[in-house]
């Protein structure tokens, strides 16, 4: 009975030995396994995986360094391996299937291994790693394979297989995340690329128009916190500034603002996360229109002239005849009638009429002529004379003084270019004047030398 006693004492004992020793093996793994997830969580390189990798993996001396096989959305191949201790990654554009299970001695990978690295390849392990996040933003179109040369011992390799299976999985999320990582900094370059390369400045900016992100012509402007700040040199919101408008309508919005002496239509372009959140930053768009806008003034102003040179000459074919008549008609009159009668300073007052009338349409006809113009030799006073009876009714309401003594100085120029400019200056003058006719007066001086 005792020695019963104390052989079941003993295996009792041993069982509890084996089991302890047994947990104590399973909490070693299970540091190690933590130890190397968190190596592997701070890498942020394929390089410095496999370093990782390949520290781990020393025990096995008769295993060779990683290799590491991936393809991402195209039929070209990444190879990363270690060549005398130095890091490579190389491609090859050569065809082959990646295995979905573990493999030993793949032979149409070793051959494929072999031809790329130019030498034989011994005993090869193959697993396969899953790539969840980068499948998804590749549509499934990624894969990886993890492969080592082998001529470890049975016993060996099966020791190996246990303790790769359970770092298998941390190094397919490690891989995968800086498969991503790298995905994302390559879109990111490429976008920012893409702006940089626009010719026009644009900028992102938050609701309260800071600039978050902005293009290198965007940035060719003073530093500032909000775009108003560095785009335009405001410490406020620009007039016209199309911001506030696309944050509250969710919509494309735009509209002009001045910088300096430049002018820019600005397309504000919402963004919104979520779906029928508020909008969160708007893109801006800096289109600078000042050319096209000088062109389109050019273009409407060429039209009002066209349109009065039009109607000039029609005035002209229908009222020159019947004042050349009445002109005539006057002057032969005159002649018959004595000075001193009514009927004759009548006869006086209606060929001057006549005169005046064919004079200012002539002005009118010279005034709308289309540009490019023969230059030619004029006098400013004349140029003057000739201009003031068309503003006769602007002037009707105002206090008028003309001084010329310039009737000798001739300037080399399109006659009806200055005559526009002479007619825009006494006009805006006439519609600049509050209270016409009260205190006020429109002076009008042509001389050489005037002081500006």
């Amino acid at each position: 009975f005792t020695n019963s006693l104390e052989q079941l004492v003993e295996e009792r004992t041993l069982h509890i030995e084996i089991s302890h020793k047994e947990e104590s093996e399973k909490l070693s793994r299970e540091r190690l396994l933590i130890r190397f997830t968190k190596e592997l969580a701070s890498q942020s390189s394929f390089e410095e995986i496999l370093q990782v990798l390949r520290k781990e993996l020393r025990k096995f001396h008769k295993l060779g360094d990683p290799i590491l096989a991936y393809r991402f959305g195209s039929n070209r191949t990444y190879l990363m391996s270690f060549h005398g201790g130095h890091f490579s990654q190389t491609e090859t554009v050569i065809e082959f299937d990646f295995p979905e299970k573990h493999y030993l001695n793949h032979p149409e990978l070793v051959m494929h291994f072999a031809n790329h690295f130019g030498r034989p390849f011994i005993k090869t392990l193959i697993f396969p790693l899953e790539l969840k996040l980068i499948r998804q933003l590749a549509e499934g179109k990624a894969e990886a394979i993890l492969c080592f040369e082998s001529s470890l011992a049975d016993k060996e390799l099966n020791f190996f297989m246990e303790y790769i299976s359970d770092r298998i999985a941390p190094l397919s999320v490690a891989l995968d995340r800086v498969l991503l990582e790298n995905q994302l900094s390559s879109f990111s370059y490429r976008w920012e690329k893409t702006f940089d390369s626009m010719k026009d400045p644009i900028a992102l900016v938050d609701v309260d128009y800071e600039v978050v992100r902005a293009n290198k012509k965007f940035s060719e402007s003073p530093a500032g916190r909000t775009c108003h700040e560095s785009f335009a040199g405001r410490l406020e919101i620009c007039p016209g500034c199309p911001v506030a408008r696309a944050i509250k309508e969710k919509s494309p919005e735009s509209g002009q603002i001045k910088v300096g002496d430049r002018t820019y239509q600005v397309h504000s372009y919402p963004i919104v996360v979520d779906t029928g959140g508020r909008a969160t930053n708007v893109v801006n768009q800096y289109v600078d229109i000042t050319e096209s806008q000088e062109l389109y003034l050019k273009v409407l102003q060429s039209e009002k002239m066209g349109a009065i040179g039009k109607l000039a000459g029609h005035i002209a074919h229908e009222l020159n005849n019947p004042l050349t008549g009445l002109r005539s008609l006057s002057q032969v009159l005159i002649q018959e009638t004595t000075p001193g009668e009514a009927l004759h300073s009548d006869l006086i007052e209606i060929e001057k009429a006549s005169l005046r009338s064919q004079r200012i349409i002539k002005n009118l006809l010279e005034f709308s002529l289309s540009d490019n113009q023969p230059q030619v030799l004029v006098s400013l006073d004349d140029v003057v004379e000739k201009t003031l009876p068309m503003l006769k009714t602007a002037l009707r309401s105002h206090r008028f003084h003309l001084k010329l003594q310039s009737k000798d100085a001739l300037v080399q120029a399109e006659p009806h270019l200055l005559q526009q400019v002479v007619f825009n200056l006494v006009n805006n003058a006439c519609q600049a004047m509050k209270d016409a006719g009260i205190g006020g007066a429109i002076f009008l001086e042509v001389n050489i030398g005037i002081p500006v």
